[in-house]
């Protein structure tokens, strides 16, 4: 379960952000999409152990505000949110096991992810500024200032989500999330957010 929170931590913080160009434009093609996929690769560099931490898997939602985030490696996990409950599983024996009942504070937190992705940035927690194509976010509570010192983020060039997002840590150490692959208006994927019978998801 830690490596699953950790998994999301970075991005738990986007409970607002600027509303841009560059997020308005994300924001409106979002809304014609019935479901939004993207796969990812994350990077945490740990600077005083000259060390890198890679996980990949895939983030999966709908127009209904379901989400299924899955991580493939280095260790499989999934978190399915249906909009209101949030489940978590890990798999054991060639099947998914859920590990606990509902938890509406993680759920808050993939409601947050869904709104970084879709562009729905709001308030005013940060100070924007643009540097390189790129929207730079700097906290405005010291409190935030204490865990995270910048957020950089790239939009891809057709608005359809971000490219990658970067966050910087006060004492050296960074996280890097690289979106490589999205789909938008996929069929039947309805059952990847099946909280009761749970399979494996797959693009065909």
């Amino acid at each position: 379960m830690k490596k699953i929170i950790l998994g999301i931590f970075f991005i738990s913080i986007f409970s607002q952000l600027f509303a841009g160009e560059m997020s308005e434009k994300m924001s409106a093609l979002s809304k014609t999409y019935s479901n939004l996929y993207l796969e990812f690769t994350q990077e945490r560099n740990i600077d005083l152990l000259e060390e890198i931490s890679i996980s990949k898997g895939f983030i999966l939602f709908d127009s209904q505000g379901k989400m299924r985030w899955e991580i493939s490696e280095p260790f499989k996990s999934l978190m399915i949110y249906d909009g209101e409950n949030e489940s978590s599983f890990e798999f054991e024996n060639n099947k998914w096991k859920a590990l606990k009942q509902e938890n509406k504070r993680i759920g808050k937190m993939l409601e947050q992810i869904r709104h970084l992705v879709m562009g729905d940035y709001s308030d005013n927690a940060y100070t924007i500024k643009e540097e390189n194509e790129c929207i730079v976010l700097v906290p405005v509570s010291d409190t935030v200032k204490k865990f995270i010192s910048e957020i950089i983020i790239k939009s891809r060039e057709d608005f359809s989500a971000p490219e990658y997002i970067k966050i910087n840590f006060p004492n050296g150490d960074s996280a890097f999330i690289k979106f490589e692959k999205v789909l938008v208006n996929l069929k039947d994927c309805g059952s990847a957010f099946d909280l009761i019978n749970v399979k494996d998801f797959k693009i065909d």
